[in-house]
C-alpha cells in the first residue's frame, strides 16, 4: 500500500526504517506511527545493541560502589542512565537527553550521598563514545 501525501496528494517515497518520510513535491513530513509488533521489536532489537555497553558499565559502577568511590561509581552510572533514556525516547545523540538525565542523576547520587556535579559543568559530553571509553575502563 503506498503511502500519500495529506498535503498534495502525490505518493510518498517508500520510508525504509524512517519513522518520517517528506514528500518530494511540496516537502511536507509525515510521522509514521508503529504497530506494537513493530515498536516490541525494535525496543528488543535496541536493547540488544545497548546491552553489552551497559552490563559493562554496571560491573564497573558495582566495583566502584562497592569499593568505596561514590563519586567514580556516578561517573558510571551516568552514561548508563543516559542509555536508558536512549533506548526509551529512540535518540541517536546522548547529548539530546541531557535535561532529562541530570535531574534523575542528582537524585541517584543523593540516594548513595555524593554530590553530583552535571556532565556539562565538569566540561563533559554524554557521548556514545564517552560511554563506551568509561566502560572499557
Amino acid at each position: 500500500m503506498a503511502l500519500i501525501c495529506r498535503n498534495c496528494g502525490a505518493t510518498l517515497p517508500a520510508p525504509g526504517g524512517a519513522q518520517e518520510v517528506t514528500c518530494s513535491y511540496c516537502g511536507a513530513t509525515k510521522r509514521l506511527e508503529l504497530s506494537a509488533v513493530q515498536s516490541m521489536e525494535r525496543a528488543v532489537a535496541r536493547r540488544k545493541e545497548f546491552e553489552p555497553l551497559m552490563q559493562a558499565l554496571m560491573e564497573r559502577y558495582a566495583e566502584a560502589l562497592g569499593s568505596g568511590d561514590l563519586v567514580g561509581a556516578m561517573r558510571l552510572y551516568e552514561p548508563f542512565q543516559y542509555l536508558v533514556g536512549a533506548m526509551a525516547f529512540e535518540v541517536e545523540c546522548l547529548e539530546e537527553l541531557q535535561a532529562w538525565a541530570e535531574p534523575l542523576l542528582a537524585q541517584a547520587a543523593d540516594q548513595i550521598g555524593v554530590e553530583h556535579t552535571p556532565a556539562a559543568e565538569r566540561g563533559v559530553v554524554v557521548t556514545w563514545d564517552y560511554a563506551s571509553d568509561l566502560a572499557r575502563g
